[in-house]
């Protein structure tokens, strides 16, 4: 994850890539809402939600999310400007990465090592 991203900035860009977390993880939880018919696939979503939510393995999570909501986009019958639009935020999520305030932050990110005398 490290080899990823070169950074996991703090402060406001963090804040900001946690509120993007928080946007696509209730995107995707809504569309999992939505397609409540197939439970696997449903509960899928709410896995992928659940783990862009807390930051963890984002990469792979934002990815498998860009994927479902292009899937599911193409599969309705509802293309939009707006429904193409949702679908940028998992992939700048992928591009951008978790930032500072995640579980993959906290994992991955900057170490303070302290040398012995």
């Amino acid at each position: 994850m490290q080899r990823l991203y070169t950074m996991f900035p703090r402060s406001w860009p963090g804040l900001a890539l946690a509120l993007l977390r928080l946007a696509v993880s209730v995107h995707i939880a809504a569309l999992a809402m939505e397609h409540g018919r197939a439970a696997p696939a449903s509960l899928g979503l709410l896995l992928l939600a659940l783990l862009l939510l807390l930051g963890f393995l984002t990469p792979f999570a934002a990815a498998a999310a860009a994927l479902a909501e292009l899937a599911l986009t193409l599969l309705g019958d509802a293309w939009s400007l707006s429904a193409a639009l949702l679908l940028l935020d998992p992939v700048l999520l992928l591009l951008l990465g978790p930032g500072a305030y995640s579980c993959d932050g906290r994992l991955y990110g900057r170490r303070l090592l302290t040398l012995p005398d």
